[in-house]
C-alpha cells in the first residue's frame, strides 16, 4: 500500500482513503503511521473499516483516529447502512467535535439524507447513488443529492 501511495503522489493525488484493522479488531495504529507518513500531510480518510469495531470500541478508536492524525473517517455507525447506525453516528458527530469528519456512508440516497443530517449533525455523506437495484450510479440521484445538501 505504501509503494500504491508513492505511485498516486506522482500522479498529484492530495488525498489516500484506507484502514487497517488489528486482528483483534482495533486500529492498527503502527501500519496506519507508517502509511499516514508516505502521505506525507495529505488528507487521509480510514473508511469503512472502522464499522468492523465493537461498537462499544468506536469512541475510543475515534480518539486514536484523531490522534493519528486522519482526516476523515468514513462509517455507518456500524450498521448495515447509516440509517441503522444513526444513533451512533450521532454519538461519533459529537465526540469528534470538529477534530475529525464524520463522514456518513452506507445507503446514503435523497429520501433518506436529509433525515440522516438532522439527527446525525453531519456535514459530510458518502453515496454511491446507485439506485433501484443498478450497478452504475444515478445521475438524477446524483443531482437530488447535490440539491438536497445544499
Amino acid at each position: 500500500m505504501t509503494a500504491e501511495i508513492e505511485s498516486f503522489k506522482q500522479v498529484g493525488a492530495d488525498g489516500f482513503v484506507f484502514g487497517l484493522l488489528t486482528p483483534d479488531g482495533l486500529v492498527d495504529r503502527d501500519n496506519c503511521k507508517i502509511l499516514l507518513a508516505a502521505a506525507e500531510g495529505r488528507k487521509c480518510t480510514f473508511h469503512r473499516a472502522f464499522d468492523e469495531l465493537l461498537e462499544e470500541r468506536m469512541g475510543d478508536e475515534l480518539e486514536v483516529l484523531i490522534d493519528l492524525g486522519f482526516a476523515n473517517v468514513l462509517t455507518s455507525g456500524g450498521g448495515k447502512t447509516a440509517v441503522e447506525g444513526t444513533e451512533v453516528l450521532k454519538s461519533l458527530v459529537e465526540r469528534a467535535d470538529g477534530r475529525i469528519e464524520v463522514i456518513v456512508g452506507g445507503g446514503v440516497r435523497g429520501e433518506n439524507v436529509e433525515m440522516l443530517r438532522e439527527i446525525t449533525g453531519a456535514k459530510w455523506f458518502h453515496s454511491s447513488a446507485v439506485v433501484d437495484g443498478g450497478e452504475i450510479a444515478s445521475a438524477e440521484e446524483v443531482r437530488g443529492l447535490g440539491e438536497l445538501l445544499r
